[in-house]
């Protein structure tokens, strides 16, 4: 079957000051079925087994270090090579098992345990 999906990145490259933040999550994913565009993440990334383009840099102390260059190589490359189809098949996926009725579930089974 044909894939439906638009190409649909979605950039979620946070700094905190001079640093790279490592707190953000994949919340609007599932509002919106996308590619997440990340420098780093929360864990969620690999919790929830998300396919993710992740822009390199060398030093979470130095938004300067960020490769800018080639995190847009990348983008272009799943596009050139058709994998965000893939991706963004496996996101779809992921978005329906990781839904709100788990997330609230998840909420009460936290809050039954304080």
């Amino acid at each position: 079957m044909p894939c439906t999906f638009g190409i649909t990145f979605n950039i979620q490259m946070y700094y905190f000051g001079e640093k790279v933040r490592t707190g953000e999550s994949s919340g609007s994913l599932h509002a919106s079925v996308s590619i997440p565009v990340i420098l780093e993440m929360n864990g969620s990334d690999m919790i929830e087994d998300l396919k993710v383009i992740r822009v390199p840099y060398t030093s979470l102390d130095d938004i300067g270090t960020i490769d800018f260059i080639s995190g847009a190589q990348k983008i272009i490359d799943t596009i050139d090579d058709t994998s965000f189809t893939s991706m963004l098949e496996h996101n779809s996926l992921q978005a329906e098992k990781f839904n709100n009725t788990f997330v609230a579930r998840s909420y009460i089974n936290i809050f039954e345990q304080l």
